[in-house]
């Protein structure tokens, strides 16, 4: 993905981070952007938003949330709300 990311195909990273967001476990997901999180991250959390508020939510916290620390994100998806 990284590789694509630097093309500047970012329909084709985020229809990839989609399927996988779906596919995978949050921790595999958070995982998977560790080569460009200043990209990807932001990416990975859009795909998993539109999957559901819970599949984001559970990315945010996996891997000891790593992704929260990255980005700042709220640590609940009701706090996303205004």
């Amino acid at each position: 993905m990284p590789a694509l990311d630097a093309e500047g195909r970012r329909r084709e990273v985020r229809a990839l981070l989609d399927a996988y967001v779906r596919v995978r476990t949050p921790e595999e997901a958070a995982r998977s952007v560790a080569a460009g999180p200043q990209h990807l991250v932001p990416l990975l959390l859009e795909a998993a938003q539109s999957v559901s508020q819970e599949r984001h939510w559970d990315l945010v916290h996996a891997e000891g949330g790593r992704i929260r620390r990255l980005t700042g994100a709220a640590t609940h998806p009701l706090e996303c709300e205004t």
